[in-house]
């Protein structure tokens, strides 16, 4: 055994430390890149919501003027008569 091994200074890459700060490092790469995803998501979802809002406001639009025209024709069609 060399004095290396004996005082337990030496390095094995397999060893439990080893292996667990490896792991450790890549949880902490994958954490950040989870962190930058939920950032994107949440502003997507904002955007997304936003789109949805002014879709039903364009729906309620047409719906109104749809109902107002209907109403007005109704009521030229009984006025000519």
């Amino acid at each position: 055994m060399s004095d290396q091994e004996s005082t337990g200074n030496s390095y094995h890459p397999n060893s439990n430390d080893a292996v667990f700060a490896r792991l450790h490092a890549q949880m902490d790469n994958m954490n950040t890149t989870l962190n930058a995803i939920l950032a994107q998501t949440q502003k997507t979802n904002g955007r997304v919501t936003e789109l949805e809002h002014e879709r039903w406001k364009q729906r309620g639009a047409i719906a109104a003027t749809l109902m107002i025209a209907g109403a007005v024709w109704t009521a030229a069609t009984k006025f000519l008569k």
